[in-house]
């Protein structure tokens, strides 16, 4: 967590690419970024995070 917002890094393992997704109730989600795999390390940066209490994340592949 920085003044900035939330960054977090995403190790990925055979996934091509996706889709982080954010929501504040699990129910309802809403796309933060799609991501294109070039490397097995992406870093995730959530600027809105620094507002926000009970932010869920999750990674969506096809």
């Amino acid at each position: 967590m920085t003044t900035s917002g939330m960054t977090f890094q995403l190790k990925l393992a055979n996934v091509s690419n996706g889709r982080i997704e954010i929501s504040t109730d699990l129910v309802n989600w809403t796309t933060l970024t799609n991501f294109s795999a070039t490397a097995p390390i992406i870093l995730i940066a959530d600027p809105a995070t620094t507002n926000i209490v009970g932010r869920f994340y999750r990674a969506v592949s096809p």
